[in-house]
């Protein structure tokens, strides 16, 4: 019986969140280094935001917090491709996909800016009811670059695309999947939410490494769908 399970456990088609759960109480240890790693980025802006610079958020996250996403979502990558992985390997991965990282997160980064910037000066001019329309552009704008970025920096480490490609390929890949995707964010928010409630608000960070994983996993099996779908036309 335990063989059973721990081979229907390993299986290629075992449900999403079986095979991360799995792959998460495997490599725990390297996934707590990750989420460390992710921390440590995050300070700068948070130090940035704290200082009331916001406008400067997005960009400090681009260069500190971007380099390492991208090295968490390559690792994420390797484990959910059966790899082995070692930190050794995450610090490599940020070292080699800075550039490309940095490049990427400069899309969102801009939106976020505009959105922010935008929101700033109608809050200090009310009157300026035209800007409601830049707004709503800047929001729309920003939802689409937000769905494609749940595939994107697994696609970026894995297919090498970069650019416009990298977008419409990323897009395209969250919206064949777009309930699933949404699914693993929503699991991800309700398990924040019940971390907060309980006045474990501190260990909100470890959930990060476990979602990368998540949405590696999602993203390599719809790349797989699709190669699927192309192999029977």
């Amino acid at each position: 019986m335990n063989l059973q399970l721990a081979e229907a456990l390993n299986a290629p088609d075992a449900p999403l969140f079986v095979r991360v759960s799995r792959i998460v109480w495997e490599h725990l240890p390297l996934l707590l280094f990750a989420d460390l790693t992710l921390c440590l980025a995050a300070l700068p802006s948070a130090v940035v935001w704290l200082g009331g610079f916001t406008l400067l958020v997005p960009w400090v996250a681009a260069l500190t917090l971007g380099p390492v996403w991208t090295g968490v979502s390559a690792i994420a990558n390797s484990l959910v491709s059966g790899e082995e992985v070692s930190w050794c390997n995450l610090l490599r991965a940020i070292g080699h996909h800075w550039r490309s990282a940095i490049a990427t997160c400069a899309v969102p980064a801009l939106v976020a800016a505009l959105f922010i910037g935008t929101w700033q000066i109608l809050a200090a001019h009310p009157h300026m009811t035209w800007l409601y329309l830049p707004l709503f552009i800047d929001g729309c704008v920003g939802t689409c670059v937000w769905l494609a970025c749940l595939s994107a920096f697994s696609v970026m480490t894995t297919r090498t695309l970069h650019g416009w490609t990298l977008w419409k390929v990323s897009l395209a890949l969250t919206r064949l999947r777009l309930g699933r995707m949404l699914g693993i964010l929503a699991v991800f928010v309700v398990l924040g939410l019940l971390l907060f409630v309980f006045n474990a608000a501190g260990c909100i960070p470890l959930l990060f490494a476990p979602l990368a994983v998540c949405l590696a996993a999602q993203t390599q099996q719809t790349c797989e769908l699709l190669l699927d779908r192309e192999a029977k036309i």
